[in-house]
């Protein structure tokens, strides 16, 4: 409710001020990890070099681990991952660009929360989940797109 109501947002971790900012700021540029999944209702996808990043480019997976190994998280918030149904004639690949990075995966199930659907999605990195304003039926293959400007990037 506060991210909503408020033009500005304190965030106490342990007593501590760690981040005073907009709520959208605070959402789209969390200071750190915590600060990030108290402002996610559906959590957050942790990459780290044993899931996702297997799955991806070199040139992202080189790029990605050496912000890892520079002490920063980086993750995505399923709602605002994308999902586009696979191509039947084409072979899905993996691929990435300055706008999205985007992964092959199989629908496993979809829930429906009501107002969309939470889709849940099995890569060759593990499971994730996005959010569908459609129904999606468990089909087989898609494509996960997770747009740039999406992705987290905070202190561990």
């Amino acid at each position: 409710d506060a991210m909503q109501l408020a033009s500005r947002l304190a965030v106490l971790v342990e007593g501590r001020l760690v981040q005073f900012d907009h709520p959208e700021r605070v959402y789209h540029t969390p200071s750190q990890r915590m600060v990030a999944e108290l402002t996610s209702p559906w959590g957050i996808h942790w990459l780290n070099s044993g899931s996702l990043l297997n799955c991806l480019a070199n040139e992202l997976t080189r790029e990605i681990s050496a912000v890892l190994h520079n002490g920063t998280s980086v993750g995505f918030r399923p709602e605002c991952a994308q999902l586009q149904m696979a191509d039947a004639t084409q072979s899905p690949a993996s691929s990435m660009s300055s706008e999205s990075i985007t992964l092959p995966v199989d629908v496993v199930r979809s829930q429906s929360l009501g107002f969309a659907h939470m889709v849940h999605v099995a890569a060759a990195g593990g499971h994730y989940r996005c959010l569908s304003f459609v129904p999606i039926a468990p089909l087989g293959g898609a494509l996960l797109k997770i747009p740039a400007q999406a992705i987290i990037r905070c202190e561990c």
